[in-house]
């Protein structure tokens, strides 16, 4: 009676060397790959960080834009242009399932 487990646990017509340089072939492979993917990963974080600087410039230009435009506004000149004193302000607040009413007469 034969037995069902094989002997030989290669595979046939190969050879311990053929293992052994498919196994490094895949390393060799697989080195590459996350070398690459590392690479591209630092270009890309250089690429963020100058993007990001720029951004932050940008931000920096506005809000001394905006600081400039705040210290000249003044209400002489919005009541040249049109526009009105507030006579009666009116508050909403949104509470839980109520809403809350106030007001300011002036």
């Amino acid at each position: 009676m034969k037995s069902l487990i094989p002997r030989n646990i290669f595979i046939p017509g190969t050879s311990l060397f053929g293992l052994l340089a498919m196994l490094a072939i895949l390393l060799l492979l697989s080195y590459t790959y996350f070398l690459a993917s590392s690479v591209a990963y630092v270009a890309a974080t250089k690429e963020l960080v100058r993007d990001i600087g720029g951004a932050e410039r940008d931000i920096g230009e506005l809000e001394s834009k905006y600081i400039v435009f705040m210290r000249e506004l003044n209400e002489k000149d919005a009541l040249a242009q049109g526009y009105v004193a507030v006579s009666k302000t009116h508050y909403v607040k949104a509470g839980s399932g109520s809403v809350l009413f106030a007001q300011n007469n002036r």
